[in-house]
């Protein structure tokens, strides 16, 4: 049995319903979701999207028992993005306010678990997996040797196009993840810029903001370095 729960009426789920199990809840708390699609393949499943969510092209992928995902408050997904579960018990949470312009979140093997705070940014082309999805064995001892770890984003980190975050991944508050980056371990220093493939902290204490423009005593400082005294005007000739 499946159960889609919406707060407001006027709300409306638009998309694909693919769920085959029993005691699977999506509880949708008034939130606009557009053309999104929920594929559940498995047993007493939730997804729980509060309040302000506003959803664009996004697809649930489910496939056991026992899973859950939270959309907390004011967040948005305006690309194509996809959510992964695979095995049971896993858990997604996503903090208030934050904002995805195209990812894939994947939290696969039973228990763990993907987390990502308040206010953070995500750009496009964006992949996190907590786990690999296939077995490597050593053929000395014949153990699995890359078992899944969950994956931490603290609050207000910014991830740029093109970066990939594997098992045990963790970003702390107030840093940024570089374009095209790699990030395969844990760190620990806050407002910090992380670069590269794997990814090494480049520099310290930053902080970052949305706003694309400085205000207040560094804006001024700023236009108070820009003259054009120096500055000729283009010939038609030259150019």
């Amino acid at each position: 049995m499946f159960y889609f729960i919406s707060r407001k009426k006027k709300r409306k789920l638009l998309g694909e319903q693919n769920i085959a199990g029993e005691n699977n809840l999506v509880q949708n708390n008034g939130s606009d979701l557009t053309s999104v699609v929920f594929n559940i393949q498995g047993n007493h499943n939730t997804i729980i999207i509060h309040e302000g969510v506003k959803f664009n092209q996004v697809s649930f992928n489910i496939f056991g028992d026992f899973n859950q995902v939270i959309v907390s408050q004011n967040c948005q997904f305006n690309g194509p993005s996809e959510i992964w579960m695979q095995d049971d018990n896993c858990f997604i949470s996503i903090g208030e306010h934050s904002t995805f312009e195209g990812v894939l979140l994947s939290a696969t093997e039973s228990g763990s678990k993907l987390m990502i705070g308040n206010d953070c940014m995500f750009s496009y082309d964006v992949d996190v997996r907590t786990g690999d999805s296939h077995a490597i064995i050593s053929r000395d001892s014949g153990r699995r040797i890359n078992y899944a770890k969950d994956i931490t984003f603290g609050e207000h980190v910014w991830v740029a196009s093109h970066c990939v975050f594997l098992k045990g991944s963790v970003i702390p508050s107030g840093s940024v993840v570089a374009n095209s980056s790699l990030v395969n371990k844990a760190f620990d220093q806050e407002n910090v810029i992380l670069a590269g493939r794997p990814a090494e902290i480049v520099k310290s204490n930053i902080e970052w903001h949305r706003e694309r423009n400085l205000t207040g005593s560094e804006e001024n400082d700023r236009l108070d370095t820009l003259t054009f005294d120096n500055v000729k005007p283009i010939s038609a000739k030259s150019a």
